[in-house]
């Protein structure tokens, strides 16, 4: 992954010198004046030489958010950020935000009339620009977390200190604060992957695939798993460990790596990029589906509506919640005995609850390892599906709950970390509880020093018919 960067950092790098450089495409704004206003034409796209701006977007329907709307942030940009990066290349060319001078600004600009250079070499214009494109996304769907993560800091306070009720009123402000601006992320995110399977498709086939492959891959490995995996494909097809920790990824089995043939596993370290760049991809998805996940998770405090349906599958709502943790579960051994063939259990249930379960009681379970600095430290998952029910256990060899703290632990502001824990919302595993109980489902804590264990069962059906 590593070495993608470094690579689209080089293109980036050449993109800026060689379009950027003509001195008479340079244009100063003053701080507090318009670089580009909302719903208008530009056809330019910029590159900040000195001082930054403020990209905010008004809801649709009301571009004038002077006179009664409220703007909610979408970027920043300072030196080196391109801007204009969605109108230019979608050929809308109007602006999807209100972009203001924060400080005096110095820009460099291309516009429609701009030529490829070297287009033999490098492609088209549009071509050359998709690291921009892909770039300029990731920071934007950064940003949008971390503003994400600021709200619900913000609404954990306002638990603390208002009742139940009150948090209900103000939930569906937020809830749809944060929908607007999930929304644009998450259609961005779409024109971008569509953009890169139209090209990498039409000009490069073998690429296109790895990038495919990158974007439908969901297994959940265990470390030893992997590790295992790795040694086999070392042995059998002569490979160096490096490029076997690709394949092992890319083909979770003798089996599919066997389907993908020599030639192409010969030529795996120059293609491994795109496979990583559609895992990007899938995962940028899945962070704006469970940053909406959250937003629902909010209304339930309000009584909002949860959309369940049958089949849903244990297996990809975890699949979901590790790909979440990745920065969480960095360190710690992860094994699974979860089923990721057709057998894996299908039950009556809402993608998005399933994995904010699983994501906030593994994420306490990475807490609390870490917080207690726990030695070769582990988190188990199993499964074990009945014909009505489905029990998932989550456990860790973490320092244990105090017998004291085990009933307390359900309680929205239940804490035993000095910074407090972070449970999704803040509301700790009370909103986890809630949820599962809505199902007529329970969850069960079994803990002592050394083993910590989560019961969660769930009826396969639909037991209440409660969404």
């Amino acid at each position: 992954m590593a070495s993608l960067h470094v690579e689209l950092e080089h293109k980036i790098d050449r993109l800026k010198r060689v379009y950027f450089s003509d001195k008479t495409r340079q244009i100063s704004f003053k701080k507090g004046e318009v670089l580009a206003h909302q719903g208008e034409v530009n056809k330019r796209l910029y590159l900040i030489l000195s001082g930054s701006v403020l990209g905010q977007r008004c809801p649709e329907d009301n571009f004038d958010c002077h006179i009664s709307g409220v703007p909610y942030e979408m970027f920043r940009g300072s030196v080196g950020t391109f801007v204009g990066v969605q109108s230019f290349f979608s050929q809308v060319y109007r602006s999807f935000s209100e972009v203001t001078v924060v400080e005096d600004l110095n820009v460099a600009y291309i516009d429609t009339n701009t030529q490829a250079v070297e287009p033999e070499k490098y492609g088209s214009l549009v071509e050359q620009f998709v690291p921009t494109m892909v770039y300029e996304l990731a920071l934007r769907n950064s940003r949008l977390l971390e503003k994400a993560a600021d709200k619900e800091a913000a609404l954990h306070r306002l638990h603390r200190s208002e009742m139940t009720s009150t948090l209900g009123q103000l939930a569906a402000g937020l809830a749809h604060e944060l929908n607007n601006a999930i929304g644009v992320i998450s259609r961005k995110t779409d024109f971008v992957a569509t953009f890169l399977e139209d090209t990498l498709k039409k000009q490069l086939p073998e690429e296109y695939d790895m990038f495919r492959s990158g974007e439908d891959y969901n297994a959940i490995f265990s470390s030893e798993a992997y590790r295992s995996l790795t040694r086999d494909f070392e042995k059998r097809y002569h490979i160096s460990n490096s490029t076997a920790k690709i394949l092992a990824r890319v083909a979770p089995s003798v089996d599919e790596a066997e389907k993908l043939g020599k030639h192409f596993i010969k030529k795996l370290d120059t293609h491994a990029g795109y496979w990583e760049l559609g895992h990007d991809i899938r995962d940028m998805r899945l962070a704006a589906k469970h940053a909406t996940s959250i937003v629902k998770s909010i209304k339930i405090l309000g009584g909002g509506n949860i959309k369940r349906e049958d089949g849903v599958s244990i297996y990809e709502s975890f699949s979901n919640a590790i790909a979440l943790l990745k920065p969480n579960l960095r360190g710690i051994k992860l094994e699974s005995d979860l089923d990721a063939s057709e057998n894996s259990p299908l039950i009556y249930a809402d993608m998005s609850e399933l994995t904010q379960i699983w994501v906030n009681i593994i994420k306490n379970s990475c807490d609390a390892l870490a917080q207690a600095e726990t030695v070769d430290p582990e988190v188990h998952l199993a499964c074990v599906a009945t014909a009505t029910d489905v029990t998932v256990s989550i456990t860790d060899n973490g320092p244990g709950v105090s017998d004291g703290f085990k009933e307390k632990i359900f309680n929205p502001d239940f804490t035993t970390k000095k910074n407090g824990l972070s449970f999704g919302l803040g509301l700790g595993l009370a909103i986890v509880k809630r949820i599962v109980d809505s199902y007529g489902g329970e969850i069960i804590l079994d803990s002592q020093p050394g083993k910590t264990r989560f019961n969660i069962k769930l009826p396969i059906g639909n037991a209440y018919g409660n969404n």
